[in-house]
C-alpha cells in the first residue's frame, strides 16, 4: 500500500515491478539479508508492547492454527533464512502472471494505466466508485 502523486504513478509502477521481478535473479548480499532479518526480529518486540498487539498476535495464531512454538521459535526461524530461500520466496510471491494492482484515483488515470497494464501483458478493468459504494 502506498500513496503516489498521479503524475508519478506509471513511473512508480515501473520501478516497483522492476525491483520485484529482478530481485530473485541477482545475488542477495549477506549484509542486506542480515539487516532485513534484524529489522523483522527487532520490531517484533513492539507487537507485544500494548494489549491490542498481544491480541492481534493471539488472533493470528488462532486463525492460522499456530501453536505456542510459533512464538517461541519465530526469531530463530527468521535468523536461519538463507539468501537463496529469501529469493525463492520472492519469486513465488511476485509471480508476474499472478498479480493484481488496485489503483484508486480519478478517471483521468484510466487511459495511461490501461496502456501500461496492456504493455505488461495484463488486463485492465475500471470500476466507477459509484458501483462499489452503492450495491
Amino acid at each position: 500500500s502506498t500513496f503516489t502523486r498521479t503524475g508519478d504513478l506509471i513511473r512508480a509502477l515501473d520501478l516497483a515491478f522492476k525491483e520485484m521481478f529482478e530481485f530473485p535473479t541477482r545475488p542477495l548480499p549477506e549484509e542486506e539479508l542480515k539487516g532485513v532479518k534484524d529489522m523483522i526480529n527487532n520490531k517484533r518486540a513492539f507487537l507485544f508492547e500494548k494489549i491490542d498487539g498481544v491480541l492481534s498476535q493471539l488472533y493470528m495464531m488462532k486463525m492460522y492454527r499456530l501453536n505456542e512454538s510459533f512464538l517461541k521459535e519465530y526469531e530463530a526461524r527468521i535468523s536461519k533464512v538463507t539468501a537463496q530461500e529469501a529469493q525463492n520466496a520472492v519469486g513465488e510471491v511476485f509471480a508476474k502472471d499472478q498479480g493484481y494492482i488496485v489503483v484508486v484515483g480519478n478517471s483521468d488515470l484510466a487511459a495511461p494505466l490501461k496502456a501500461w497494464t496492456e504493455e505488461q501483458g495484463g488486463t485492465f478493468e475500471m470500476l466507477p466508485a459509484q458501483s462499489i459504494i452503492e450495491p
